[in-house]
């Protein structure tokens, strides 16, 4: 089975049909030697796919976002998203035709690692971990591997008044908070943050003595642009910029040239939560009882 299948599967949960090889199934002595995975209750399994968008693509998001539903958030949330370079809506089953198509000209390797590499001759390369988390616990995802030596990071409210701030060494982060619905359905928070300079020595108190934590940097979080929304399993949610390319949506995830980075588009997918309250057993009943 070719690695762009995989990718689809891993992002889309659809199964296609090709001529590769079939998979082969393990013995069942194999199968029981395997540990089971255990999670915790409230524990929720997210896919996250960063896909690079070629340059010569330049009719992928107009293909690409009428079939996404951006109506499944809310109104004044979509303005602000807009209004700061941002563009979001919820993916189903079968995924868009245009992102389909980029998916099956992926010529991708892996390596050792559990991760993939680009091959080469091709500009299309796809990043995609799972994380697993529990309940309102927060992960961050970087959006790029490495900070950027200096980011203008422009904010526009929605009358089209901008404030903004040279940042030095900053990193774009997309927090990640899961908040199972208890009916399967999960609600996925992810809010653009910026981590910028040098690590800031704090001290920590434990057990009656002093650590010193070097990893806190400073950041800055836009929760006024937290993308909130409620995921089925198998449905995803689309980041990307959008044609205004500015601000923050653009710091993100359009093109830059001198960092010789594509354009790039984020998909959450929900790949499995544990809750499910529709399965528990909510009134016992008591046995009857009769006179004697």
């Amino acid at each position: 089975m070719t690695m762009r299948i995989v990718i689809l599967q891993l992002l889309l949960g659809i199964v296609l049909v090709s001529g590769c090889a079939q998979w082969s199934t393990p013995p069942a002595t194999e199968l029981t030697r395997l540990p089971l995975p255990k999670l915790a209750p409230d524990s929720v399994v997210l896919d996250i796919t960063f896909i690079r968008i070629p340059e010569e693509r330049v009719d992928f998001e107009a293909r690409f976002w009428p079939e996404a539903d951006e109506s499944a958030l809310d109104p004044d949330l979509r303005r602000r998203l807009v209004a700061n370079g941002f563009r979001s809506g919820i993916l189903g089953s079968p995924p868009p035709v245009a992102l389909q198509e980029l998916l099956d000209e992926l010529p991708m390797a892996d390596l050792d690692d559990g991760s993939t590499r680009i091959q080469a001759g091709t500009e299309i390369a796809v990043r995609s971990h799972r994380l697993r988390s529990r309940s309102g616990h927060l992960s961050k995802v970087a959006v790029h591997s490495s900070p950027v030596p200096k980011l203008v990071a422009l904010l526009y409210d929605e009358g089209g008044r901008v404030r903004g701030e040279s940042l030095d060494q900053a990193q774009c982060f997309f927090c990640v908070t899961s908040h199972p619905q208890g009916d399967g359905r999960v609600q996925v928070e992810l809010v653009p943050t910026i981590e910028y300079g040098q690590p800031r020595s704090r001290f920590k108190g434990q057990q009656g003595a002093w650590t010193i934590d070097n990893v806190s940097r400073p950041s800055r979080v836009y929760d006024d642009l937290k993308i909130d929304t409620i995921l089925a399993p198998g449905q995803c949610v689309a980041i990307g910029c959008n044609d205004t390319q500015r601000g923050l949506g653009k710091q993100f995830f359009a093109a830059d040239a001198e960092q010789q980075e594509p354009r790039l588009l984020l998909i959450v997918r929900l790949q499995q939560t544990q809750r499910d309250d529709r399965f528990l057993q909510e009134d016992v009943l008591e046995p009857i009882t009769t006179a004697d």
